[in-house]
Parts: C-alpha cells; sequence; structure tokens
C-alpha cells in the first residue's frame, strides 16, 4: 500500500483509524517496518487548514507508536501487534 485517503466530509470520524489498524493487521506489514509521512490530500499548502491536516495526521500515527525520523514516522515491526 502506498496510500490511503479520507474525503474531508468523513475525517475526524474515526475512517483513518480504521483503515490504520486494518493495515497494520495485514500480515505483510507484520514483520517489516512501516514509514508514513503526513502529506492531506488537496487544499493550499500554506493555508491554515492544510497545517491542521498536517498535525490531525501526526497525532494518529503518534496514537499508533509511529515515531518521528524528520519528515516521517516509523513504526516498528515488533510493535505492529501489539497496536492493534
Amino acid at each position: 500500500m502506498t496510500a490511503f485517503k479520507v474525503n474531508a466530509e468523513y475525517r475526524r470520524q474515526g475512517w483513518g483509524t480504521q483503515m490504520m489498524q486494518k493495515m497494520l493487521n495485514l500480515p505483510r506489514y507484520k514483520d517489516r517496518p512501516i514509514v508514513v509521512e503526513p502529506a492531506p490530500y488537496g487544499g493550499d499548502i500554506g493555508s491554515e487548514g492544510y497545517r491542521q491536516e498536517i498535525e490531525n495526521l501526526k497525532e494518529m500515527y503518534k496514537k499508533f507508536g509511529f515515531e518521528n525520523s524528520g519528515n516521517e514516522y516509523m513504526n516498528l515491526p515488533e510493535r505492529n501487534s501489539e497496536l492493534v
């Protein structure tokens, strides 16, 4: 999987969390590190709304145990089974 998106009208309702849980439960992701990058689709990159979406994504990643490694967040394989 290279990306997934929650349409704007469905954000902040738990859909992204459900998709992340399902992804972490897939066998192919249990034994390898997962790297994610907060990159919302659409919107003006410099806008306050876009910056808020970045912060929302970072919070979701932290909730799943991802650690900040520069512009990306990484989750180690041994943690994947503990988070779902």
